[in-house]
């Protein structure tokens, strides 16, 4: 039984702190559990389908360094969309945007590391390919039937716009390649360049880049370096008859 003005405990045992005591001690420890968790909720949890957002990778600083600014007073985040890709919605999809990106990744190769640019060239490359792919689809579809001759020449004529912009962006592929000096890699890319538009200036580029690195020949020098011929085959020697001696008469 509790007295006024005794000591708080009777027979050496403690009473339990008030309960309104105790429910304040429990709000404290849940707020500090709250505020410790609340960064990282703020951060978002990646979707399935969702390019902007990845998981953090274990070791790996750059998607936590991505949410600081840096001394420039630019993101890191906004400096990283070159490693990043393409988004979907960045994508082209008529001809003059696709030249309008070529050109600008071009300038971006310039100032950009080579390695950074990687992901999003091979996307463009893959792209303009499934354009060319689905343009040729449809042109033979329409070919099928007279009434449709006008939409057949419009997707055919489609296809080979798209079909010279993915050489130039292969082109942009082959020179990523070479500023890595990763030249066996480029090698590919280029002769399929020649092979698809010899006389094109896209093709004439890439020949002029395979004579760079040594793997074709110049044709000019060529030329000028007489072909050694080869030596004659030293004539064959006829053998000789020998005189047939008469039967002696009996």
């Amino acid at each position: 039984m509790f007295v006024f003005g005794k000591s708080a405990s009777l027979s050496g045992v403690q009473q339990k702190p008030p309960l309104v005591l105790r429910r304040t001690v429990q709000f404290a420890l849940l707020s500090a559990a709250l505020a410790m968790a609340l960064p990282a909720w703020c951060q978002g949890v990646p979707l399935p389908g969702d390019a902007t957002m990845s998981a953090p990778v274990p070791g790996n600083d750059s998607w936590e360094n991505s949410l600081m600014p840096n001394a420039t007073g630019v993101s890191k985040q906004a400096a990283g969309m070159h490693a990043a890709g393409i988004g979907y919605g960045d994508l082209p999809l008529n001809a003059d945007d696709a030249k309008a990106r070529i050109i600008e990744m071009r300038g971006m190769l310039k100032t950009t590391r080579p390695q950074e640019m990687a992901t999003r060239i091979n996307q463009l490359c893959e792209w303009l390919s499934d354009m060319v792919d689905a343009h040729t689809r449809m042109a033979n579809a329409f070919s099928r039937s007279p009434a449709t001759k006008a939409q057949m020449m419009a997707e055919h004529q489609t296809a080979q716009r798209f079909s010279q912009l993915k050489d130039s962006a292969q082109l942009l592929k082959a020179d990523q390649l070479i500023s890595m000096r990763r030249f066996p890699e480029a090698i590919g890319p280029l002769v399929e360049i020649v092979i698809a538009e010899p006389t094109s200036a896209t093709g004439q580029g890439a020949y002029k880049r395979l004579k760079d690195l040594g793997f074709s020949p110049d044709a000019a020098t060529t030329a000028a370096t007489p072909a050694s011929t080869p030596a004659a085959a030293p004539a064959e020697i006829a053998p000789k008859k020998t005189a047939s001696v008469p039967a002696a008469h009996k």
